[in-house]
């Protein structure tokens, strides 16, 4: 039961990330005044989603690798 709420809730918050992403997307090409959603939130954003992409192909491929702190840091660098 455990692994069912943590399935759920991992693939709850990456489409939350996602409408998040675009809400940005749009604030920054729709909206012209200069801010931080302009500048830097939809890059911020986008990186859930990409680690959350690449550890589906981890589990697709069978790749154990795994994402690690140090592997999120350098993608996120």
């Amino acid at each position: 039961m455990g692994t069912r709420i943590k399935f759920f809730a991992y693939h709850t918050l990456f489409w939350l990330f996602i409408g998040v992403y675009f809400w940005t997307l749009y604030l920054k090409f729709f909206i012209s005044e200069q801010s931080f959603f302009n500048s830097h939130l939809a890059d911020l954003l986008c990186m859930p989603i990409v680690f959350y992409l690449v550890q589906e192909i981890f589990v697709r491929f069978k790749i154990n690798g795994g994402l690690s702190a140090f592997k999120i840091l350098i993608g996120v660098l």
